[in-house]
């Protein structure tokens, strides 16, 4: 994943370089993006954007972001993947639109200039991402629908600051930092700091489904755009389908849907491979992206040394059986540390790891995270 962060300061007495502040903020996630880095500034109202890349879709110069459209009256920082851009591209070349690159962030934008808010429900994938347009002085920030890409947000004094990882937030000058004594009681006795609380004051989880919006006065507006209830709702008749199906049936149709939308998910420009525990999730996931498929599907497993936390064992077994390329290394107490916050809970994500050498020669690697946030989320 690549990692963005940004602020937009209204108070009149900050003083501090916009550049240098920008760059430490995103420099200190470096490891998250190590293939590029850019910034946006709008000097006039003091905002910035940063982002550190992960190149999977278009690796050239051309996918670099910040990105921006119409001479930077709208300009977006993009951490994530759209599996089906390419067909909502083929839309907006339909109604004359050209692009200038192959990547999914230029048909997001285009998308946003074209329809507004309303794109969003046009897209699959997973993200997090804030949008600045110049024209309306609003900045939008947005997380995917159910929560697969992390993104914080901080406001206090007329500062506002967001970010993949709240490591980038103690760079800037104006962030306090202060301990939220609320939320210690939670994470000492669940074991997380639920949703949309986080470890410091004045600082905050940006939900699932939901859209942020600032406006040029620093007032603040959060809008839902999808709900998993409202979904099964409007489903009413097609669940009485599935209900009147006998189990070999849904078993089947749910193999299909899965399948298809695994396929989505293994567009890219860079080698792919998966996260492997041995659990359900990632073993089926492993089994419906080997079957039919000629080529050794490589796999990755994070391991513990102590035994009663080490899960390897089980992924191994999954490997041999579906004969993949497979590779293990050890989570250490300082990959432990790289999570930050950017975890729910205690149970550690191969999302935010450090990944090593063996694993960055395959940029591109899926995990179970999103079906898990889906079918057992954390609140």
């Amino acid at each position: 994943m690549c990692r963005i962060a940004g602020f937009w300061d209204f108070s009149a007495q900050a003083a501090y370089p916009l550049e240098e502040t920008i760059v430490s903020m995103r420099d200190s996630l470096t490891y998250g993006g190590p293939d590029d880095a850019g910034f946006f500034i709008d000097k006039a109202r003091r905002l910035a954007f940063g982002h550190r890349r992960l190149s999977i879709i278009d690796l050239s110069s051309q996918g670099r972001q910040p990105m921006s459209v119409d001479d930077g009256d709208i300009s977006i920082t993009f951490n994530g993947e759209i599996y089906n851009f390419a067909l909502i591209r083929r839309e907006l070349e339909e109604l004359g639109i050209r692009f200038r690159s192959a990547s999914d962030t230029e048909v997001l934008l285009q998308a946003y200039r074209e329809w507004g808010l309303d794109f969003i429900g046009r897209w699959r994938g997973m993200w997090a991402f804030a949008l600045w347009n110049r024209r309306r002085q609003e900045l939008i920030l947005c997380r995917d629908r159910v929560g697969v890409k992390p993104l914080f947000w901080y406001f206090r004094g007329g500062l506002f600051i967001f970010g993949s990882e709240l490591k980038a937030f103690h760079r800037h000058p104006g962030f306090r930092g202060e301990i939220e004594r609320e939320a210690l009681p939670f994470y000492f006795q669940y074991g997380y700091i639920p949703t949309p609380m986080s470890i410091f004051k004045n600082t905050y989880k940006l939900e699932p489904g939901y859209f942020l919006i600032v406006d040029r006065t620093g007032k603040i507006r959060k809008e839902k755009y999808w709900d998993i209830e409202d979904h099964f709702r409007r489903g009413a008749a097609e669940r009485s389908r599935w209900l009147s199906r006998t189990d070999d049936e849904v078993a089947d149709e749910l193999e299909e849907i899965l399948t298809e939308g695994f396929k989505l998910r293994m567009v890219s420009d860079v080698p792919v491979g998966i996260f492997l525990s041995g659990g359900v999730d990632s073993s089926l996931l492993a089994a419906l992206l080997r079957k039919g498929n000629s080529t050794p599907l490589k796999t990755f497993t994070i391991g513990f040394r102590e035994e009663s936390h080490n899960e390897a064992v089980w992924a191994r077994k999954v490997a041999d059986h579906l004969g993949t390329e497979h590779t293990e290394f050890t989570c250490t107490p300082r990959d432990a540390n790289f999570q930050g916050s950017s975890f729910l809970n205690t149970r550690l994500s191969s999302d935010h790891f450090p990944a090593p050498e063996r694993i960055r020669r395959t940029p591109t690697v899926i995990s179970s995270s999103g079906w898990e946030n889906f079918s057992n989320p954390s609140p």
